[in-house]
């Protein structure tokens, strides 16, 4: 196993999202207390993520423009937020960014505007 998937395997697991689906994780098993033990935060999805982009900046955004999605929940003070970063192909050159969201019962929206990161 080289040491890029291990690097996924283990953003997986500490991301939380992937905490329900314990088949896509078996191997990183050792890993599963520590994600639950985290609070559990499960952020969007990627598409749920390119829609919030899309809604805020007015342009769509498609899935297959985003790629490295990482969110990390706030904790118990705004358990319904977080902050996101991820690489966004604008031009067809890939630029990472970061923002703040939250989730409501219409989805997940932006809630700061998109900050590059260099």
């Amino acid at each position: 196993m080289g040491k890029r998937t291990r690097r996924y395997r283990r953003e997986w697991v500490e991301s939380g999202r992937y905490a329900g689906k314990v088949c896509a994780m078996t191997p990183a098993l050792p890993f599963l207390p520590a994600a639950l033990a985290a609070g559990g935060f499960v952020g969007p999805t990627p598409a749920e993520f390119a829609r919030a982009v899309g809604d805020f900046t007015g342009n769509p955004v498609k899935v297959a423009n985003v790629r490295h999605l990482s969110c990390k929940g706030f904790g118990d003070d705004e358990p319904t937020e977080a902050a996101c970063s991820w690489h966004q192909r604008m031009s067809g050159k890939w630029k990472r960014y970061s923002t703040s969201v939250a989730v409501d019962g219409r989805g997940w929206h932006l809630i700061d505007e998109p900050n590059p990161e260099r």
